[in-house]
């Protein structure tokens, strides 16, 4: 028989039949696919909620947008900072403390 095509309902009824008629072989066989297929269910629901290619374009062409703003406040800032990461907090916090106190700012 083919289980290939067929509903996890289907082979867990399948299953209990093997298993009345003393073939725990085939119903033992049949429990794996059981598993195999509702493992593959589970990943492809994570994988469902999981952004497209497409979107996670948009975010690193964003993101890019966001490190320039942050490069170019650290620019305008009056003090020497020679490598700043857009991911340290430290730097961010310098970025906000230079924000509250108007440092670098246009007159």
């Amino acid at each position: 028989m083919d289980y290939i095509n067929e509903t996890p309902e289907t082979l867990a009824e399948l299953e209990r039949a093997a298993y009345i008629t003393g073939d725990t072989r085939t119903a033992d066989m049949l429990g794996a696919i059981i598993e195999g297929v509702e493992g593959i269910d589970s990943r492809q629901e994570e994988l469902d909620g999981l952004p497209s290619e497409k979107q996670r374009e948009q975010d690193a062409a964003d993101l890019g947008h966001l490190k320039e703003f942050f490069y170019d406040c650290f620019r305008s800032l009056n003090a020497n900072y020679p490598c700043p990461d857009f991911s340290s907090d430290y730097d961010k916090n310098v970025i906000f403390e230079a924000i509250r106190r108007g440092e670098g700012m246009e007159e």
